[in-house]
């Protein structure tokens, strides 16, 4: 009766582990793709502000 009323307690270590493992990994991709979207941002920040103001100079003459 005993195996009846806990047949996952087997494969419970298993199962946590492999969640925490790619738990981490998604950990680590959203890390990676939030540090690049800071990145891109702040560089095109930067490229605007210049577009604008080649745009303007074009503009006025």
């Amino acid at each position: 009766m005993s195996h009846e009323a806990h047949p996952h307690s087997k494969n419970t270590p298993k199962t946590s582990a492999n969640a925490a493992f790619w738990f981490a990994i998604v950990l680590t991709i959203l890390f990676i793709a939030a540090v690049n979207f800071v990145k891109v941002e702040s560089n095109d920040t930067e490229g605007h502000n210049e577009a604008v103001h080649t745009t303007e100079h074009a503009g006025s003459h």
